[in-house]
This record gives C-alpha cells, sequence and structure tokens, in this order.
C-alpha cells in the first residue's frame, strides 16, 4: 500500500513543545543516572580501589556519566519551566527532519546491537564491556526516543487519519482476531499432544527447524526500508523505466545468497562424515548416500538407479539426476560440487521474493529474501548440531522447498491474472517434476486442477479443459521417465510400493523377531532390524499429534531472544526445543517474544487478507497442505519442516508491515486499504503455451537422458571369470591358487566383486565415526570401508587392517574377495587392478567363511583365537 501525500510540515509543530520536550530530558536523565548506578555497582571492589571502592578509570566513567545525568536533568527542568526555548532547535531540526531522524536511527540501531549483545562474546574485553553495555542502552534508547519526537514534530500526530484506517481495514482484524483463536487452540491442542511425547509413543518427531535471530529480523527490516526508500526517492512515477526489472533483482538475490552459502564452510553429520583417510574428503552417508548412489549408477553407465533395479528413492528421480549433472560438471569432489549445489540453491530466496512482491510490494519481498538468506546461513552454520537439511547436504528437503515455493508462486500469479493459462501449465509441471524430488508435492495435482475449475467457476467448460491441461502437464513431466527408466514399472506401481514401504515402516507392527522394514531391492544389502517398535496408534491420532508438532515447531523458529548471538550459542544454550521431544520449557524471554511473534504473524495474515483476499492466504493454505502430509506419513520437526516452515516468516514480516502502516496511519499517511482486484486481460496466444508445455516435456526427458550419456563400465562377469582375471603374482601375493580361489567361491556366503570404490574410509581403532549401519560403532581394529558399486549392485565393504591405511582413490576400480555379514562383505582381501596392488586382511586368515574376528589389545595388537 503506497502512502498519500504527505501532510503539510507545519501541521506537525507541537502544541506543547516546552512539555513534550522537558519531560522527554528528564526522562533520558533518569536513564543516565541509572546507568551511572549500574556502573557503579559493576565497577566496585576492584583490586586498586582509589574511593568508594572504585578505580581511577572507573571512578572517572561514574562521575562523567551522574554529571551528564545532572545536566541533562537541568536543562530537561529549564524547558519545562519556560526559562529556555526550544524553538531554535526545532526550527534547525525540522529544515533537514529526515535526515536527522535517519543518522538518529542509525545510532539507535547500532548501539541496540551493542546492547543486547552479551559480555562474553566480547572475549579478554569481557570487563570493558560489563561498562560499556549500559552506556550503549541508554544511547540507543535516547536515539530512538528523539528519532519518534523528530517524527511526530514533522508530521503530527493525526487520530483522525488512524481511525480512519482502523476503520477501512475492519476485515484485517477480524481475520486477525480469527487467527488468533485459532492460535490459541493450537497452543492449548499442543500442550495437550505435543508437550511431553515420548521416543518409545512415536518415532520421526524431531525438534524446531532452523532459527532466526533478531539482529538478522532488524537487519532484513532494514533492507526493506532502504528498498521502500529508493524506490519512493529515485523510482518515482515519472521514473518507472528506469526501475530495475523483477529479473535483474531475482539474479542480483539469486547470485548475493548462493555466493553466500556456497563459502560457508561445511559442517558435518549424520549425512556428511568428516575427512578420513586416504582421501581425507567428506563423502555423502545415510539417505544422502542412497541419492548420491543412484547418480553414480549413471555414471557407471548402467542407467540411474541401476536400471531401475534400485528401488529405494526410485520415485524420487529428479534429484539424483541432478547429482548426476553436477558429478558431470564437478566431478566427484563432493567439497566442491555442495558449494556449486548451495549456489544453485540461491534461487529459493530470490524465488521468496517473487512472492513478497507478488502479495504486497517489492520492499516486502527484498526483506522476505533478506531474512531466508541469513536463515540459509545459520543453518549450514548449525548443520553439525541440529537435525535438519542444508544446502549443502544431499537430501530432497531443501530442493522440496525450492519446488513449493515455485508451486506457490505460479499458483499466486495465475489467480492473479486467470487468462494467462501458461500459468496453469508451468504448475502443472512444476507439480509433475517436484514430485520426483519428493511425492509430498503430488497431492498438489488436485488443488491445482481445483484451483483451474474455481477461476473460471462461471465457465465450466475452460474450466474443466484448463484442469485437464494442468493433468498434460504434468504428464508431460513425469511419463519421460516412467517410459524410459527400464524398469518396466508404472508410475502408479511406482508410488504404490513407496505407500507399501512407508506403511511397513510406520504402520505396521512387527511380531517379535520380524522386520519392520521390506528388505532392499537395490542390493545385496538387508535393511537393519528394528530394535523397538513404535505402539499402534490410529490414523487420526498419529495425523493429528504430528501435525501440531509441525505447527507448533514452526513458531518457534521465530526469535526467542533480543540478544545478539551466534546461532550456534543460541541453540546450545537457550532453549529445550532444538531437541526431538520438547517438554514445553521456555526461557522468560521467549515467553515474553513468542505471543509477540504469534500477534505479528496473525497481524501479517490479516494484511494478506486485507489487500488481495484469497490470493493471500495461498502460502498458508500451502504450509498447511504440506504439513498435513508430511503428518499422514507419520514425520514432524526437524528437516521436515524445511520445505514449508519458511512460510511463516513471510506472514511475520507481513505483520512488521501491518505495525508500519499504524504508526504511519497515526502520523497523517493515508492508505488504500481495499483489496486489489484482478485486471482483465486478452488471452495469450497459444504458440506460449505449447512453449511451456514442450518446456515442461524436454525438462521431464533430462532425467532418463541420464541413462544414454555413459557406455557401461563394467560387464557382467561370472565369478569363474573374474578369477580367470587374477594373474598368477597377484594369486602368489594371496597365497592361493586360482582352483582354491574357485572352491571359496563355493560357499555359500563367499563373494567376489568387481566395482567401483566409492567412499573409501579408514576408520582407526577406538573411534566411532557415527556412519549408519554397519560403522555406527568404535571397534578395538581399525578397519578400511567403502561401497563397492557395480553389476551386482552396492554393497558396503570393511577390510579389517592394522594402524596403517593405504591409498585408494574414490571411483578406484576394486576387486573384493570375501564374505556377506550382515548388511556388508567382511573383505578377506581387496585388489586394484589398476595399480596392481592387493591388500589383505590384517592379521591374515585362511580363505573361509565366516571370517573370524580378532581380539585385539589396547596396543592394537590383534589375534585370532
Amino acid at each position: 500500500m503506497i502512502p498519500s501525500q504527505r501532510p503539510d510540515a507545519k501541521s506537525g509543530l507541537f502544541l506543547f513543545p516546552n512539555v513534550f520536550l522537558g519531560a522527554l530530558l528528564l526522562l533520558q536523565a533518569g536513564g543516565l543516572g541509572w546507568v551511572a548506578l549500574i556502573l557503579f555497582r559493576v565497577s566496585s571492589g576492584s583490586g586498586r580501589a582509589l574511593l568508594f571502592g572504585l578505580s581511577g578509570q572507573s571512578l572517572l566513567l561514574v562521575s562523567l556519566t551522574g554529571l551528564g545525568a545532572l545536566g541533562i536533568f537541568m536543562l530537561g527542568l529549564l524547558i519545562l519551566g519556560n526559562r529556555l526555548s526550544p524553538a531554535p532547535w526545532l526550527r534547525i531540526v525540522l529544515q533537514h527532519p529526515g535526515r536527522h531522524i535517519g543518522w538518529l536511527a542509525t545510532l539507535a540501531g547500532i548501539t541496540w546491537l551493542l546492547a543486547w549483545t552479551p559480555a562474553e562474546q566480547f572475549g579478554r574485553y569481557y570487563y570493558y564491556a560489563l561498562r560499556l553495555i549500559p552506556i550503549a542502552s541508554w544511547i540507543s534508547f535516547s536515539a530512538g526516543s528523539f528519532a519518534v519526537a523528530v517524527l511526530i514534530a514533522w508530521h503530527g500526530v493525526q487520530v483522525t487519519t488512524l481511525q480512519t484506517y482502523l476503520r477501512a481495514n475492519r476485515s484485517m482484524f477480524m481475520v486477525v482476531g480469527i487467527t488468533l483463536l485459532l492460535m490459541g487452540l493450537t497452543a492449548w491442542l499442543a500442550a495437550r499432544y505435543v508437550v511431553g511425547m515420548q521416543a518409545a509413543e512415536e518415532d520421526f518427531w524431531y525438534g524446531a527447524g532452523v532459527p532466526v535471530l533478531a539482529w538478522q529480523v532488524l537487519i532484513a527490516l532494514v533492507v526493506g526500508g532502504a528498498t521502500a526508500w529508493s524506490e519512493k526517492r529515485f523510482f518515482s512515477n515519472q521514473a518507472q523505466k528506469a526501475k530495475p526489472s523483477s529479473a535483474v533483482v531475482f539474479a542480483l538475490i539469486w547470485m548475493i545468497a548462493g555466493l553466500w552459502w556456497a563459502n560457508t564452510p561445511l559442517a558435518f553429520n549424520f549425512m556428511i562424515s568428516p575427512p578420513y583417510p586416504p582421501n581425507f574428503a567428506p563423502y555423502p552417508a545415510a539417505d544422502g548416500a542412497n541419492y548420491d548412489l543412484a547418480s553414480q549408477y549413471a555414471l557407471l553407465g548402467q542407467g540411474l538407479y541401476n536400471g531401475g533395479q534400485m528401488k529405494i528413492y526410485f520415485e524420487r528421480p529428479l534429484y539424483s539426476a541432478f547429482l548426476f549433472y553436477l558429478h558431470l560438471i564437478v566431478g566427484q569432489d563432493y567439497a566442491q560440487l555442495l558449494s556449486v549445489q548451495a549456489f544453485l540453491y540461491g534461487v529459493f530466496p530470490a524465488l521468496a521474493y517473487l512472492i513478497g512482491k507478488s502479495l504486497h510490494s517489492q520492499a516486502l519481498g527484498a526483506t522476505l529474501a533478506t531474512l531466508l538468506t541469513l536463515r540459509g546461513w545459520n543453518g549450514l552454520t548449525l548443520g553439525g548440531i541440529l537435525e535438519t537439511s542444508t544446502q549443502k547436504m544431499l537430501l530432497t528437503d531443501f530442493p522440496t522447498a525450492i519446488g513449493l515455493a515455485l508451486l506457490l508462486y505460479l499458483a499466486i500469479r495465475w489467480v492473479q491474472s486467470p487468462h494467462r493459462w501458461t500459468w496453469g501449465i508451468w504448475l502443472g509441471g512444476v507439480v509433475g517434476l517436484g514430485s520426483f524430488v519428493r511425492p509430498h508435492l503430488l497431492f498438489f495435482l488436485p488443488a491445482a486442477c481445483l484451483l483451474a475449475v474455481l477461476l473460471f467457476w462461471q465457465r465450466k467448460r475452460i474450466g474443466a479443459g484448463l484442469a485437464s491441461l494442468v493433468i498434460a502437464a504434468y504428464l508431460g513431466a513425469v511419463l519421460p521417465w516412467m517410459q524410459f527408466n527400464g524398469s518396466g514399472m508404472s508410475l502408479l506401481s511406482v508410488y504404490l510400493w513407496r505407500a507399501q514401504a512407508i506403511i511397513r515402516e510406520r504402520f505396521y507392527w512387527p511380531a517379535p523377531g520380524d522386520s519392520a522394514l521390506p528388505q532392499a531391492t537395490a542390493s545385496l544389502t538387508p535393511l537393519p532390524l528394528l530394535e523397538e517398535t513404535i505402539p499402534e496408534k490410529s490414523l487420526a491420532a498419529f495425523t493429528r499429534d504430528h501435525f501440531l508438532n509441525n505447527l507448533t515447531l514452526s513458531a518457534l523458529s521465530l526469535p526467542n531472544t533480543l540478544q545478539v548471538l551466534t546461532p550456534e550459542t543460541l541453540v546450545r544454550h537457550s532453549e529445550t526445543y532444538w531437541t526431538p521431544y520438547w517438554n514445553g520449557a521456555l526461557s522468560p524471554s521467549a515467553r515474553i517474544l513468542l505471543p509477540i511473534n504469534l500477534l505479528l504473524v496473525a497481524l501479517g495474515i490479516g494484511l494478506a487478507w486485507q489487500r488481495t483476499r484469497w490470493v493471500g492466504l495461498i502460502p498458508l493454505f500451502g504450509m498447511l497442505f504440506y504439513f498435513l502430509i508430511n503428518s499422514l506419513v507419520r514425520t514432524s520437526g526437524g528437516r521436515y519442516l524445511v520445505p514449508a516452515d519458511w512460510v511463516v516468516f513471510l506472514y511475520y514480516l507481513l505483520g512488521w508491515v501491518a505495525c508500519f502502516e499504524l504508526g504511519a496511519a497515526w502520523l497523517g499517511q493515508r492508505f488504500d486499504s481495499a483489496a486489489e482486484q484482478k485486471q482483465k486481460e486478452s488471452s495469450q496466444p497459444h504458440w506460449q503455451g505449447l512453449g511451456a508445455l514442450a518446456a515442461v516435456i524436454a525438462l521431464g526427458g533430462l532425467i532418463p537422458l541420464t541413462n544414454l550419456l555413459h557406455p557401461p563400465r563394467y560387464a557382467a562377469w561370472t565369478a569363474t571369470q573374474l578369477v580367470s582375471k587374477l594373474d598368477s603374482r597377484l594369486l602368489n601375493e594371496m597365497g592361493v591358487t586360482e582352483q582354491e580361489l574357485l572352491s571359496f567361491l563355493e560357499q555359500k556366503q563367499a563373494i567376489l566383486l568387481q566395482g567401483s570404490a566409492l567412499y573409501p574410509r579408514y576408520i582407526r581403532r577406538g573411534v566411532n565415526p557415527f556412519i549408519p549401519d554397519h560403522l555406527l560403532n568404535e571397534t578395538p581394529y581399525s578397519r578400511l570401508s567403502l561401497t563397492a558399486i557395480g553389476q551386482h549392485g552396492h554393497i558396503p565393504v570393511v577390510l579389517i587392517t592394522g594402524d596403517e591405511w593405504f591409498a585408494l582413490p574414490h571411483t578406484a576400480e576394486v576387486l573384493v574377495i570375501g564374505c556377506q555379514n550382515l548388511g556388508f562383505v567382511d573383505a578377506w582381501a581387496i585388489v586394484l587392478p589398476q595399480q596392481g596392488t592387493i591388500h589383505l586382511r590384517q592379521p591374515t586368515t585362511s580363505l573361509r567363511c565366516p571370517l573370524p574376528e580378532p581380539v585385539c589389545n589396547n596396543n592394537g595388537e590383534c589375534r585370532y583365537e
């Protein structure tokens, strides 16, 4: 909403300037006197006391502060007694009021940051900070109050304008009231069903998402204010042609966010292991390794997901195809690959800018983009301690956030311009491609079709035709992969397989000793047994619990303290809701700020309704719908919040905009509060729609294209053929003959593999690398781990070694001789054909299955019993 012409400056002069300024000065004097008292208390007791327990330096500081308070007090009394007129000062200030307000506000902001920075953050200057912080608090308060005073003197208080604004925005405040009632109901239900949840009752139940801090909100608001000011100052109605286009701003935001995120150090966690010998490189683990393995198959010429034989995450091929193309560009350097990925993910705050601009203004878009950029940096720095998904993890949560943001933006633009039906084609295509990143987005397809029908409710045949076009775009995006993936599975069977896997994992309660998980068909690796089963609970009950958990934790990512902290300090030392199974405890500052945050969110929802009616609620509905889908599959919190909880920040910032509008109305600014009407537009040329549909099909075709770009690296050799590849020298080093090796392979557990060695890690004895499955515990002996991938599929390999590791490049060809164990191959020997070297199990043992486990002393000396 653009304020109307500013009232004449003369109308803003005080009616009683002596009373107002005198009282303000007395207030400042009282504040400075209180600061002097604080300085006296924190400075007394020094070992070098000169007077009153104060050192000479402290005595000077307290004296100057006290004298300053006394001087301001006397000045206030003189003005109150009409012995000194403030009129000359007011005339000087009001000659350039905007400039003075700007300087005062800047001073207030800088000293506010200093005042709320804990003294411990200053390190060796701790004791200096104890004295500086009270002074900074007073300066911040004084500068802020004088800035408000100058603003009032400039514009004046216009109660009638405020009353007009309130009357014109009655519907906004009705929506705010309804929202607050719903928030109260949600809080009551959360206190009953979320707080105190036990691990034995719910799995996949995590803590709050990535937080933002108060100082980051301040930075975002400053950026938004500067954007609004620059638009008004430099791009008036006469200079609209010179205004930067949305595409330029979009690219600039992408560039800034992407470069910042790409250069943020990599955090190591359960999904990204830290550097280990022999290559000292980070490698993916757990879910991240599964997505990467699917792409590695294509790099080996065996097709994405091993031609459909690897079933895990088979329904999410877009992200693995994305990794395939990144590997083509970057290679196998994961640190560099993750940096490039983080740069590309910089498109997310740029999309948020477009959403904010579409719903309100370019200033809101810039504010939201800034805050989400800062939050993305927080996530990267907290990646090692917070259960979340970041731009530098090989997971689908963050790309799903990008997909959801794009989907919501397209829906907003289509509602704003319904006759531009190309938006609907892109919407259907994004649903299709997004569902290949996270199947949750598939459920937005019926919503997109319903949107098409509602937009043309009076012309139902057109609405039905556009809904069909949305479905056609969806099919155009997904059918290329379903037709050419090599598995022979239909689109329906892919999703049914995934649904059955989720049901077995999260809904099925096995008999004692049975597995709650399906056996893997991707490779030789069986999935582990669950040690504990989740107690039976009705679908409605656990959906309610997880939905409430998602809603509650989304609000808890908003600022919970005004202190200037690092994200790591905040998470480690503030609240308990960052960890799973929150007990409901809140710090005193969080108890104050949480209701304020919720009020701002409610104001933002009300303003969105007032300005654009149902269009302004599309992001809210999108977030709630996504959380509902999350809850139906029994997941909540942590990284499962990443795709949708950013919507809370959109309405939170809109709430700040509503507060600014209220303040501006009080100062006499007038706003057009009516909801924007859709502009009638002529239908676009048919070739644009056909071009969009062709582009969607082409994007979908990039996924199966990965199966054609590399010839097979390994042939499907039999065990006899693989043995024949071992020359006599290698056999002599192993101490076996060709016939003895063939006899060994006839044993039930014996195995001989040929493939590429992925993710080689040397784990020294006594170290727990916290890598899932076979490396999750420390052992008294050192070991080398890798994943062998080839025609056999993929399977982890563990070779017990001594305390010295050997060179093994990532993706090097290996031959593995060993025995199948529970979930991995217990290697007897690893042969590197290209290097012509062989590495045996240490200490050596005869070739038989199962291989004995060594017994080691504290010095790493091992033997077999």
